[in-house]
């Protein structure tokens, strides 16, 4: 694995570790990297540091940078089982979520939601 990814995971960790978040490290490391690296990212977190990086962010953050920087370290396939799951919780179904997802990703994809 690149070290680029393990020096990512080590800044995370200094800032979720100490009172007071850097947001600006958070938002910088998730900014500069695609869905791969991210994943690449948070393998090497819990690899550090036995933790996991979802967890950490979940505990330390707050409002719109909580769900904004948890999200981009999700595998997509992931994200959009939580939005089928929210869009069928409670009375009625959520049908633009519903519809939006299922119509928009290939036979492929919607195995793979399937198989989670």
């Amino acid at each position: 694995m690149d070290g680029k990814y393990e020096a990512d995971a080590v800044a995370l960790r200094k800032v979720l570790e100490v009172w007071g978040v850097d947001e600006a490290t958070i938002i910088t490391v998730t900014a500069k990297r695609n869905n791969y690296e991210k994943q690449l990212i948070r393998t090497a977190y819990a690899a550090s540091f036995g933790r996991d990086l979802i967890e950490d962010l979940q505990d330390k953050l707050g409002g719109n940078l909580k769900h904004s920087a948890v999200g981009c370290f999700l595998n997509p396939v992931k994200v959009d089982v939580q939005k089928l799951f929210l869009a069928f919780e409670g009375i009625g179904i959520i049908e633009d979520t519903v519809n939006e997802i299922i119509g928009s990703w290939n036979n492929r994809r919607l195995q793979e939601i399937k198989d989670l």
